[in-house]
């Protein structure tokens, strides 16, 4: 009976069991995620451990940890008593912390309350720290410190699941996040940084937030990766920003372009961001560099500084600037802009100002490089370069620009509203440029372009188009120019170019095939010898057949013909010459003249251009237009005499020579119109003579044969000269007496006729050089 009456009791009893059962197995925890009662023989730690641990000063090693203890011991009124840091490392912690429920004694009574301030140092290592449940959506923040006051913090190898937000967090003392992980946003807007603060080898895989931060100490980022979008504006750094080795995969942003902030990021020390890599363009515009700015060896896809100022040096050495655009528009360095090494895609400095060097040497701009509008106010130079399009439009340079040894696809000058003014000199020498457009441009040093090469560049540059050319339109070359040994492989155009020094173009090396030369209002305000310097007249087009087969695009100034032909450009350095007073310069460029209209100057055969040299360089010329120095004329006509005398000299030693004595009555004086005869006498009794007396002291008789020569071609009378006798040994005046007639008289005859000639000339010079003078 009792026990049939205790059954429905027991059934129920069994019934409630089951279910508590159920409930405590059966049915998951909704703190069950990652099983944590238990991770690799992590266990789970209660309160009252945690607050002993802590209290007696230990870590907290290999337990599971909930966050909400975190912030029951801070508000733990024994703290007061015993102010013992947090230590945990080797752990779990669960679920979000909330420092902003943390009480402290000066909040008590405030209404509203202020900012928390922690006076506990912090020390979590080597943990993670993730939500225990899961649910749909965005998960809650995992640390909110909204403007808490740390003391200490050091969250070194801790490994965040989610979003933690420190903005208008106070950090004043130590503070380290090195190699930790955070899977969720990182917000430090309005943070400050008050001792240095560490983030190296941090990785950020979602959104970082530091717009506003203050980095009162040293901020370390090195070998850091942040992988998500990072916003970096309106920071300021007033200590040491070491960004080395960071890798951002994703847009960051130091700076804006597109608002018009006034307050933008200021690095107020050092930076660096050496081997640092930039998947996306990063954003520097408008940011105040006031240390060094380390980039050396910086990878970019692109990236903005516009309007950025570097107070001290920039170094971009080896910096590399992949497919998209480096803009460096309005840049202002006040120091050494050292771009050495660096490789650019598309790249642009307009308007920027370079007061300290700017190094671009063993440098690549693959497609462009624009400097419109910059100035340089130190050396600029670009020596080893490859450069592809080189634009120079209105730029100023106050000191030497080098671009020696570079290897250039397209290089432009151009002063649009002014002429472009370079101070300093300029240095091309070993260059390689496929096309050179320079225009209103005064070049007010030396400019060297010996042994440059001006065709097909040695590299294969995506400027490449056209035809080859060096194009010079408006220039003034005020400190002179060198052109030794360079080489043009395609067309040349100079246009109303002034040549304020001489200039040398006589050893310039021309593509005979490929090359054409085009001269229009060359100005040569000191041309002196510029005719013995010109460059081979066989490159120019003689006429307007020729002009168009070199090219048919040439865009002439307005105000003149599109070309000048070889004969226009001789017939004004004839002018030129003319009004300088240089006759000789002037007989010269007519004789040109003459002889490119019949043919190109320097066919024909060698024979040829030898006797067009000596007739109408030396002697006279054109007969009725030639002028030349009476000096050059007299050099030339004494040499003859000279080869007459040694002709003499030869003929006397080998026959015979015999000097006559005379008294004054016999003395022969021979005058203008006198013949060959009355300088020989017959032979009488022997072939060498009819008198024993024959002088063969070889002094003696080269200056007979000298007088005798003399006398033949200048028509001025004998000369007294002084012969040996030797029955006395005594020195007396005489004259020259040569005999064999039949074989002298020929040449006697020649040099007779031509001292005629010589006469003519010397008048002729000596005339026309009075009535030019």
């Amino acid at each position: 009976m009792i026990l049939r009456s205790s059954y429905p009791a027991l059934a129920f009893s069994l019934f409630c069991g089951m279910l508590l059962l159920i409930q405590s197995v059966g049915v998951p925890s909704a703190e069950a995620h990652n099983n944590p009662v238990e991770d690799n023989g992590k266990r789970r730690i209660c309160y009252r451990e945690v607050k002993s641990l802590l209290k007696q000063g230990k870590w907290i090693d290999g337990r599971i940890v909930r966050s909400k203890y975190i912030v029951r011991y801070l508000n733990d009124p024994d703290l007061s008593l015993n102010d013992k840091p947090i230590r945990i490392r080797n752990s779990i912690i669960e679920n979000g912390l909330d420092l902003t429920q943390v009480s402290s004694e000066s909040s008590k009574g405030s209404d509203p309350a202020p900012i928390v301030s922690i006076d506990q140092d912090i020390f979590i290592q080597e943990t993670e720290w993730y939500f225990s449940w899961k649910g749909e959506g965005p998960y809650p923040l995992l640390v909110n410190a909204q403007n808490v006051q740390f003391k200490t913090l050091v969250l070194e190898k801790v490994e965040f699941g989610g979003a933690v937000d420190f903005s208008g967090a106070s950090f004043n003392g130590e503070t380290r996040f090195n190699k930790s992980l955070f899977h969720g946003d990182v917000i430090m807007n309005s943070a400050e940084f008050k001792q240095d603060v560490e983030f190296e080898a941090v990785v950020f895989e979602a959104k970082s937030g530091w717009n506003q931060s203050h980095f009162v100490g040293k901020a370390k980022f090195k070998n850091s990766t942040i992988k998500g979008p990072s916003d970096f504006r309106n920071v300021v750094f007033e200590k040491l920003a070491d960004f080395g080795k960071v890798q951002f995969e994703q847009t960051v942003r130091f700076g804006s372009s597109e608002t018009s902030d006034i307050q933008q990021t200021v690095f107020k020390n050092d930076l660096i961001f050496n081997e640092a890599k930039f998947n996306q363009s990063p954003d520097f515009s408008k940011i105040s560099f006031m240390g060094k700015a380390d980039f050396n060896a910086a990878r970019f896809k692109g990236a903005r500084f516009d309007s950025s100022t570097f107070s001290g040096d920039a170094v971009f050495e080896e910096a590399q600037f992949g497919s998209e655009r480096g803009f460096f528009t309005g840049v202002k360095f006040e120091q050494s802009g050292n771009f050495k090494n660096a490789r650019f895609d598309w790249v642009t400095f307009e308007k920027s100002l370079f007061e300290g060097s700017a190094q671009f040497k063993d440098s690549t701009i693959k497609t462009s490089g624009v400097f419109r509008f910059a100035r340089f106010l130190s050396v600029a130079n670009f020596e080893d370069s490859n450069l592809g399009f080189l634009s120079f439009d209105d730029v100023e340079f106050h000191n030497d620009l080098y671009l020696s040894t570079s290897n250039i696809g397209w290089l432009g000058f151009n002063g649009s509203d002014k002429a472009l003014a370079v101070k300093g000199q300029s240095d091309f020498k070993l260059a390689h440029i496929w096309q050179a457009v320079i225009e209103n441009v005064r070049f007010e040093s030396l400019v060297d372009f010996s042994n440059a090469e001006f065709g097909k560049p040695l590299m294969n540059l995506e400027t490449e188009s056209g035809p080859g050319m060096y194009w010079l339109q408006d220039v003034a070359f005020q400190g002179g120019v060198k052109f030794d040994n360079s080489f043009f492989k395609d067309r040349v155009y100079w246009d109303h170019v002034e040549f304020e020094k001489p200039v040398d173009f006589s050893s310039i090396r021309f593509d005979i095939d490929g090359s054409c030369l085009f001269f229009f209002q060359i100005n040569f305000k000191e041309p002196n010898s510029f005719i013995n310097h010109l460059p081979p007249l066989i490159t120019w087009p003689k006429n307007a057949d020729e002009f168009q087969e070199c090219y048919q695009h040439f865009r002439p100034k307005s105000d003149g013909s599109p070309y000048q032909t070889v004969l226009q450009f001789l017939e004004q350095l004839r002018s030129q010459y003319r009004a300088l007073g240089q006759i000789e310069n002037e007989n010269r460029a007519f004789l040109m003249i003459k002889a490119k209209g019949k043919e190109r100057m320097g066919e024909g055969s060698i024979v040829k251009k030898i006797w067009s040299q000596f007739y109408h360089y030396c002697v006279l010329g054109e007969w009725a237009e030639y002028y030349n120095d009476w000096k050059r004329v007299l050099i030339v006509f004494l040499i003859l005499h000279l080869m007459f005398v040694a002709l003499y000299f030869r003929w006397a030693k080998m026959w015979g020579a015999r000097l006559v004595l005379r008294h004054p009555d016999q003395t022969f004086r021979p005058r203008l119109l006198a013949s060959p005869e009355t300088f020989f006498i017959k032979a009488q009794s022997g072939f060498l003579g009819y008198e024993a007396l024959n002088n063969r002291n070889p002094l003696a008789l080269f200056l007979a044969a000298f007088e005798y020569s003399f006398t033949l071609l200048f028509k001025m009378g004998r000369m007294r000269i002084k012969a040996l006798r030797e029955s006395s040994g005594m020195l007396r005046s005489g004259s020259v007496k040569l005999e064999n007639k039949f074989r002298l008289f020929p040449i006697v005859y020649l040099e007779w006729v031509l001292g005629y000639y010589a006469v003519y000339c010397l008048l002729r010079t000596l005339i026309q050089n009075a009535a030019v003078f």
